[in-house]
């Protein structure tokens, strides 16, 4: 019966001397604690990834681009408009490839007068884009203030001008813009007298 105790009481010996007496402590680092924190509060989902690559793509969307589109042939329509006034000789069926409805069917005649009376602009005047936006699929308003302060009007037989001395030379224009066949078109305006184009 000793001898078991004996063998028992070694056996405990081996064992308890293959066990540390302490087991030394390890600091749990600041930043362990921090980076669960940030993986639970900002997880990365397979949504977020693709929102995040949507975000990047340099691509206009839809909407910019019809804006974008707008905002050039509304540049072009008063380039071409200026070009029509100096110019008893210029083609205006550039013009009109860019105009419908009300513009088309009142403004180009008014301009057709011009070049059959031999009323040429001097001068240049300044066209601002002052913003726009779309109304619908199709539609685009864009807001323009004109400075004619740098031109005028005249009849060229006589040198004299044809407009009005006391007229305002600063305008705001209100054009709509409308997409035809795929094709942006000047469709109508409304413009009113401001004081400035700036600012």
């Amino acid at each position: 019966m000793w001898f078991r105790c004996l063998r028992l009481s070694v056996l405990v010996l081996l064992v308890g001397a293959c066990v540390p007496a302490e087991v030394p402590h390890q600091p749990v680092s600041p930043v362990s604690t921090v980076v669960p924190t940030i993986l639970v509060t900002a997880p990365v989902s397979p949504s977020a990834s693709e929102s995040v690559a949507v975000s990047g793509d340099p691509s206009p969307s839809p909407s910019d681009a019809d804006l974008a589109a707008a905002e050039a042939l509304v540049k072009e329509y008063f380039r071409l408009k200026g070009e029509v006034r100096k110019d008893p000789n210029f083609d205006i069926g550039l013009l009109e490839a860019v105009v419908a409805g009300p513009v088309l069917e009142q403004e180009v005649p008014i301009l057709k007068g011009y070049q059959e009376k031999n009323y040429r602009q001097v001068g240049d005047f300044t066209s601002t884009l002052r913003g726009s936006s779309k109304l619908d699929a199709d539609t685009v308003q864009v807001l323009v203030c004109t400075d004619t302060n740098g031109s005028d009007i005249i009849d060229s037989s006589t040198g004299n001008s044809i407009l009005d001395p006391d007229r305002s030379r600063t305008r705001m224009h209100n054009l709509t813009v409308k997409r035809y066949d795929g094709a942006w078109n000047v469709f109508i305006y409304a413009d009113e007298a401001v004081e400035t184009c700036a600012g």
